[in-house]
């Protein structure tokens, strides 16, 4: 499973993040799914872009977040290698997300074990069915 463990970060060990977090919503920019911004974000220890990454639709949005917590000033025209780098990262993970749905971004593919738990087969727990539903 891709991620890391937050279990240093319950334990007051982890300060920072060891990688920049992206992320992609579903449908186009302005869309319910985008709530009107850029579709597409990578959030590291200082910065948050959000971009479409084609250059067409919505302007590219990047905010200090050290310095400005309510991300209320685009400082994407003042920083435009710190927007570039930030889409390299983007076009990566983009990358390896196509690589995973074609099962091809690690040596060795994930094959379930025994203690793996399909959720279609007995002992996997049940859905609860809301009352008035």
């Amino acid at each position: 499973m891709d991620g890391i463990s937050l279990l240093p970060v319950f334990e007051g060990k982890l300060k920072q993040r060891p990688v920049a977090i992206p992320f992609e919503t579903l449908g186009g920019t302005g869309s319910n799914a985008s709530r009107v911004s850029p579709r597409i974000a990578l959030v590291d220890n200082q910065y948050k872009l959000l971009t479409d990454m084609d250059g067409k639709g919505a302007t590219d949005l990047l905010f200090d977040l050290l310095n400005d917590k309510s991300e209320t000033k685009n400082i994407a025209l003042q920083f435009p290698e710190i927007v570039k780098a930030m889409k390299v990262k983007l076009v990566e993970f983009r990358e390896s997300c196509k690589l995973s749905q074609e099962g091809k971004d690690y040596s060795t593919p994930f094959i379930p074990d025994k203690f793996d738990m399909n959720p279609n087969e007995s002992g996997a727990p049940k859905k609860v069915k809301k009352p008035g539903t």
